[in-house]
């Protein structure tokens, strides 16, 4: 048997408030469908004997009409291949949620209660166990309870569900249908699909059951940089091959580069570059310049982001460099420039606040240069 795994879609996703342009957000709630559709056209050519979707299918119950249909018109394309959705936290069975609401293609079975359902597949490949949260906190917790009948241990059982697995969870991650995979990796399960954590996780332990969260297909933020991926499932005689495969079509990093030893402008927007290169996809960047750097690069602080942002689908540019000036120095200095030093020296040593801290480095660093009749920009902490 072979089946495709993935989870943490999150459709219709709204990306407000992510300090993103005008445009961006469309962008990105194409490039979700754009994947997901990449997954359903894998799972049609393969073919997978079924799809399993682990929970969080739409990002909440904002779903567009144009969404709904666009999903309709795919799952119809694969007519051939069961699909097994389970609702998770962001996108519960309650009922105004299209889950409800709308009359789904034959071949899409929807878990929607908090309890397991079984539906052995048409094929006779094997069992699909699922269930699904009945509102943004599940009323009960179906995991280790499943029951397998001992009648049907040697056919192929696979269950699916969204949960925190508490051997795995993030540290910023909320609980949610909290569970250990001992008590869920119950005798006679042969693969455990679960979605809720965005990154691939394979969970093991003294049990035999194959245990992974596929993690989200497409980076939704800059919590999860790099490529991401869908899972490829294979079982036969008993073994289960799992094969990652990348989906994301953007993707998301965020770097931070030295600029102690550059000389002009033009090494940093090479070096800039160079991460667009890397990354083999259309590149979502926040980069931080930090270190001593020569007033010179400084002012081109403009420059280095118009030269460099054409290479991204969204460059954030965040300038942290220090001017390569001696302050303590300079304010040893007996004259009008090393007491003005002398005087900034001491508020930004007393300053507990990070924002007005740097402030007060920016006015020092303006300062010495109106002193020294050296022209500078007046820039901004962040551009993009």
């Amino acid at each position: 048997m072979k089946f495709i795994h993935t989870a943490d879609v999150h459709l219709d996703r709204c990306f407000s408030g992510s300090g993103m342009p005008v445009g961006f957000g469309n962008r990105r709630r194409q490039s979700l469908r754009d994947v997901f559709q990449g997954i359903i056209r894998r799972a049609g050519e393969w073919p997978a004997d079924a799809l399993i979707i682990a929970g969080d299918l739409f990002d909440s119950d904002r779903v567009s009409r144009d969404t709904v249909a666009f999903l309709m018109t795919e799952f119809k394309s694969i007519l051939h291949v069961p699909i097994f959705i389970t609702p998770g936290n962001h996108d519960p069975m309650v009922p105004d949620s299209p889950y409800a609401l709308e009359s789904w293609p034959g071949n899409v079975t929807i878990f929607g209660k908090p309890e397991w359902e079984s539906v052995k597949l048409a094929s006779g490949q094997g069992t699909i166990h699922g269930f699904g949260f009945d509102g943004p906190k599940i009323s009960r917790n179906p995991f280790g309870q499943l029951l397998i009948d001992a009648a049907q241990k040697d056919a192929v059982h696979i269950a699916v569900g969204h949960g925190s697995e508490l051997g795995h969870q993030p540290p910023d991650k909320a609980e949610y249908a909290p569970f250990h995979a001992a008590d869920a990796a119950v005798p006679g399960l042969d693969y455990l699909a679960l979605g809720h954590f965005h990154s691939i996780t394979e969970v093991s332990g003294e049990f035999t059951t194959t245990v992974y969260y596929s993690g989200s297909p497409e980076g939704l933020s800059f919590r999860e940089t790099g490529p991401r991926h869908y899972l490829e499932v294979e079982i036969e005689d008993g073994k289960v091959e799992v094969t990652p495969v990348r989906s994301s079509q953007m993707v998301y990093t965020d770097e931070t580069i030295e600029c102690d030893a550059f000389e002009s402008s033009q090494e940093v927007i090479e070096t800039i570059r160079a991460i667009a290169r890397d990354l083999e996809g259309r590149a979502i960047a926040r980069i931080a310049l930090v270190g001593a750097c020569d007033p010179i690069i400084q002012n081109e602080i403009g420059l280095i982001y118009d030269s460099a942002s054409i290479d991204f689908e969204h460059l954030r540019l965040v300038d942290e460099t220090a001017p390569s000036e001696d302050y303590d120095e300079l304010a040893r200095e007996d004259t009008s420039l090393g007491n003005f030093t002398k005087a900034l020296n001491s508020e930004i040593s007393e300053m507990e606040d990070p924002g007005e801290k740097q402030m007060l480095v920016r006015a020092r660093e303006l300062g010495v240069a109106a002193f020294r009749q050296r022209a500078m920009e007046i820039r901004g902490l962040e551009r993009g």
